[in-house]
């Protein structure tokens, strides 16, 4: 949370002109059952495009199943 408000707090000099940026964080984990590491980017992003701005998400695999119930996508067994 401190590198976001760092960020966020900073003004930056680019061409003359004065510019304040905010950062949107995803974190996906890796372990034995992660088939590809391309899954675990596209988790990262998923989460990071789901913020608003200036904010930190950990993926949460149950996120997942939860909008796939949502969609009439699982069954229970």
């Amino acid at each position: 949370q401190s590198l976001l408000k760092k960020v966020e707090g900073h003004l930056f000099e680019v061409s003359g002109r004065t510019l304040q940026t905010t950062l949107s964080i995803g974190v996906a984990g890796v372990n034995e059952q992660t088939a590809k590491a391309q899954e675990v980017v596209d988790r990262a992003h998923r989460c990071a495009d789901e913020l608003p701005g200036n904010g930190l998400k950990i993926y949460d695999p149950a996120d997942d199943l939860r909008k796939a119930a949502s969609q009439g996508n699982v069954v229970a067994m």
